[in-house]
């Protein structure tokens, strides 16, 4: 049949006429490669084993590569973990700060209230339920601040 190009190469190709599917066909090539033997035709690779096919060798890393990319890893699940914890936190210190606020003025405002009745200028009754008053707001607030 003669010589049929396949994907680039060459190939000898023969057709019997008359062969059934049972018969035996037999062979003998003469100037193949011994069975181990290097093939010059294909590509050789970095570890001496053949690639029918030609490839581009892929570069080797560093070995500090891996542990430089590890440790980059790290620090940023790190920093995502420090910032979840830190965020709650936050919140809560700038939470704190305002109940303290919020403790210093019913303070104050009892203290005037006793002032107002040493001088005379509040009854007893209207002393008490406005000191009874701010207390409960004072201890609402100093619960919250013990939470």
């Amino acid at each position: 049949m003669g010589d049929r190009e396949i994907q680039g190469d060459v190939y000898q190709m023969w057709q019997s006429e008359n062969v059934t599917a049972e018969q035996k066909v037999s062979a003998q090539f003469s100037g193949l490669l011994a069975a181990g033997e290097l093939n010059p035709c294909a590509a050789q690779s970095s570890d001496d084993t053949q690639s029918p096919v030609p490839s581009a060798r892929v570069p080797q890393l560093e070995g500090w590569t891996p542990w430089a990319l590890g440790g980059v890893l790290l620090l940023g699940l790190a920093g995502v973990f420090a910032w979840v914890w830190r965020a709650p936190m936050a919140q809560t210190g700038g939470e704190k700060a305002l109940l303290r606020r919020q403790r210093t003025e019913p303070l104050q405002r009892i203290a005037k209230l006793d002032d107002l009745h040493a001088v005379g200028e509040l009854s007893d009754a209207h002393w008490q339920q406005q000191r009874a008053r701010l207390k409960a707001e004072l201890l609402t607030v100093a619960l919250q601040l013990t939470e």
